[in-house]
């Protein structure tokens, strides 16, 4: 599977953990710098994992959220200027 590689402001997941994880890199390559990555639908034993895979890919975390066992994470790219 070759893949998307298109800038886009917005990218929106709603599904399982092991789905989002390996997709971090696309996301973070296809957002223009200060997109946004929304994800959810990551069970409460993933949470950390997702979280960490997308701060070590270089997202910033804007807010967590929780309803019951699920999680959801939304994060941004970083702009050029962002410290």
């Amino acid at each position: 599977m070759d893949g998307i590689h298109t800038q886009v402001d917005l990218i929106v997941a709603n599904i399982l953990a092991e789905i989002i994880v390996p997709l971090v890199p696309q996301a973070f390559e296809n957002l223009t710098p200060g997109g946004k990555f929304l994800t959810s639908g990551i069970i409460s034993d993933k949470f950390e994992l997702c979280r960490d895979t997308m701060i070590k890919q270089g997202f910033k975390i804007d807010q967590t959220l929780r309803m019951k066992d699920w999680y959801g994470i939304i994060a941004h790219k970083p702009a050029e200027d962002e410290d």
